[in-house]
């Protein structure tokens, strides 16, 4: 199974942020290494253009549970060494392993990978 417990997040009043509840990780298989994100981090849940959103959002949610260790990756597996490219494919992974359909993950994935807003938030 790789995603642990069930996501639980909690929106921050006043923004389009939303906290965890609890830990969550994801086990990358392809790596064969696991994501642990902590309890309290702050996401904004996905960092794909808005222009394709209703594209490969599908309104089960599956996208949320890769989005988690995606941010993660953004603010802390970069500072372990992560490169952006990296945490772009494992984000597509996990979109393939909590269930999204191939064509819907490989369009986030392109999103990602072209978005210049993301490239810029992976240089901060």
């Amino acid at each position: 199974m790789p995603f642990g417990q069930p996501l639980q997040l909690e929106r921050i009043p006043g923004s389009h942020n939303f906290k965890l509840l609890r830990v969550f990780s994801y086990h990358w298989d392809r790596r064969r290494l696991a994501v642990i994100v902590p309890k309290g981090y702050v996401t904004d849940q996905a960092s794909v253009p808005k222009i394709i959103l209703p594209i490969i959002v599908d309104n089960t949610g599956k996208i949320t549970d890769a989005a988690v260790p995606h941010d993660y990756g953004y603010t802390h597996l970069k500072k372990e060494g992560w490169t952006k490219k990296e945490v772009d494919l494992m984000f597509r992974d996990a979109m393939i392993d909590a269930g999204m359909k191939k064509w819907r993950a490989f369009t986030a994935w392109m999103g990602v990978r072209a978005n210049l807003k993301a490239a810029l938030k992976w240089n901060k």
